[in-house]
């Protein structure tokens, strides 16, 4: 835009100030003629830069921004105290941007807010936040993030004040330097908090995933238990879940003094085959079998978890169950991860009696004699009610686990009702033979094993276990959702029904698509 009415007058005012210039003496002894020409110095070169503006917005051309940015430096050279003076370093820097040099993007952004900050100038305070996302362009994050900061703590009441916090923390978690990230989401906490309550709930509480990957839990219990304490009844529903359900996971794990097997705290043989012993042909001359199996069964022995601890466990997963319940689910934010750690929490206490009843050992089954051989009897079925009466009420938090519809947890749910059922054939078959069959010789401890064989059969333990096991593959498939509980349920029926249900023996890729919804972060910041 040209500041006269009559262009040809003005080019011809520009062409005059040129010629003047050459002498130098007479401008310096003439003021007002060296004024008049300054000033149409710098109107021609600010003409000159709008008009560049335009035509590289139309073109896109990266070289053309760059001229035009080197136009509005020109402009402010030619006169840094004129009116608008900081807006034409902002229009520099902004062409610089657009042109991909961000170099001198900062450079002209540094300058007007080191020059203009203390003037009131509203394009000087931008500027630092034009700084932040210069240096993040070329993945400068510490820089950035000062920038952010800065910018956060000279200007809290502006409506961008929050998304520069949030930046600054999202680039001091990303490049490891976790007390800034903790300081400053502590600073937002305190900053937004009486305004946007929920807001800087969430952003307190997503403090507890620096500590989770610094793998300090002491630290993140003590930190989610001070979020319930401070902010619980400010936040969502879903954190306060969320929160109990990963305190109750830390004890829940913790209470446990040995590698967890399918999450049960056992020592676990595995390597099951349930046709009687009897049917197998010795290869040693004298050699008897321990066990009524093949190859050594899946045998179990419970390990007992840490008391204290699992107190503590059940305390959190309780509270976490309640706080779900209380809104019937609807528990705002995040609900994919609250219904996660709800069914999670209903899963691990029905564990405890799970990991009770494999606990319940399997009865001495010496007879002699048609009266001792009914007391056997007796003894197997009083056994296999004691276990199941222990796995009662397990079963129906499993089924409550399966209903919440989180796919991760329904499917492990209904794979721990059919591991009920294996389980009792396990015990069956990898009980130690009773050392009375073994001095009757090698009849004896095979009329033993047939004996087992029939109770089994009678029984049902193989067909209760196929059918919780189908019932297993058929809740993945309906869901869509495939993991380490599905694979168990087919890794199960393949050796229980092999020609009904061969094992795959495809190589398979690992799915980015299948882990549960667990994270917890929050909305506000992107963590």
């Amino acid at each position: 835009m040209v500041y006269y009415e009559d262009a040809a007058e003005f080019a011809q005012g520009t062409a005059l100030c040129d010629e003047l210039g050459k002498d130098k003496a007479f401008l310096e002894r003439d003021e007002y003629v060296k004024q008049r020409c300054d000033r149409m110095v710098y109107v021609g070169l600010n003409d000159r830069a709008k008009k560049c503006e335009l035509a590289a917005d139309k073109s896109g051309n990266f070289d053309q921004y760059v001229e035009c940015g080197n136009l509005f430096r020109d402009v402010y050279d030619a006169d840094p105290e004129a009116k608008e003076a900081d807006k034409l370093l902002w229009n520099a820097g902004i062409q610089y941007e657009k042109g991909k040099a961000i170099g001198l993007a900062i450079a002209a952004f540094s300058q007007l807010h080191k020059d203009f900050l203390g003037k009131k100038s509203e394009w000087a305070q931008k500027a630092i936040r034009k700084m932040g996302e210069n240096y993040a362009a070329i993945a400068w994050y510490d820089k950035a993030s000062e920038q952010y900061e800065l910018y956060a703590q000279k200007y809290a009441g502006e409506a961008d004040a929050k998304a520069a916090l949030n930046d600054a923390v999202f680039f001091r978690k990303g490049i490891g330097d976790d007390s800034k990230a903790i300081e400053n989401t502590n600073d937002y906490a305190k900053r937004f908090g009486a305004k946007n309550p929920k807001e800087a709930a969430s952003a307190f509480f997503s403090i507890y995933s620096i500590y989770e990957k610094q793998g300090n839990k002491d630290k993140v219990i003590s930190h989610l238990r001070e979020y319930i304490g401070k902010w619980g009844s400010k936040g969502t529903t879903d954190l306060t879940v969320i929160a109990y359900g990963k305190i109750g996971d830390i004890y829940w794990n913790d209470s446990c003094s040995v590698p967890t097997v399918d999450g049960t705290c056992a020592k676990v043989q595995r390597s099951r085959a349930l046709a009687s012993a009897s049917k197998k042909k010795k290869k040693k001359k004298g050699a008897l079998p321990q066990r009524c199996t093949e190859s050594g069964g899946a045998q179990i022995d419970i390990v007992a978890r840490d008391p204290r601890k699992l107190k503590d466990a059940v305390s959190a997963y309780s509270q976490a169950i309640a706080a779900y319940d209380r809104v019937n689910g609807k528990t705002g934010g995040d609900e994919a991860s609250a219904r996660f750690y709800y069914a999670r929490a209903k899963i691990a206490l029905a564990d405890i009696d799970y990991e009770k009843s494999l606990a319940i050992k399997f009865p001495n089954m010496e007879f002699s004699d048609a009266a001792g051989e009914a007391k056997a009897v007796t003894k197997l079925k009083d056994w296999k009610a004691a276990r199941e009466k222990a796995t009662a009420s397990a079963i129906g938090l499993y089924k409550d686990a399966v209903q919440s519809r989180d796919p991760f947890n329904a499917i492990a749910a209904v794979a721990r009702i059919a591991q009920i059922k294996l389980a009792l054939s396990d015990a069956l078959f990898t009980a130690q033979i009773p050392p009375y069959y073994a001095k009757g010789g090698e009849d004896a401890v095979y009329a033993y094993c047939d004996f087992l064989d029939k109770m089994a059969a009678d029984a049902k333990f193989v067909e209760e276990a196929t059918t919780e096991l189908a019932k297993c593959l058929e809740t993945s498939r309906e869901l869509g959702f495939f993991n380490n509980w599905s694979a168990i349920c087919e890794r199960e029926l393949g050796q229980l029904k092999p020609n009904d249900y061969p094992t795959a023996s495809e190589i398979r890729s690992e799915s980015g698509n299948v882990a549960p919804v667990v994270a917890g972060e929050a909305a506000v910041l992107k963590l």
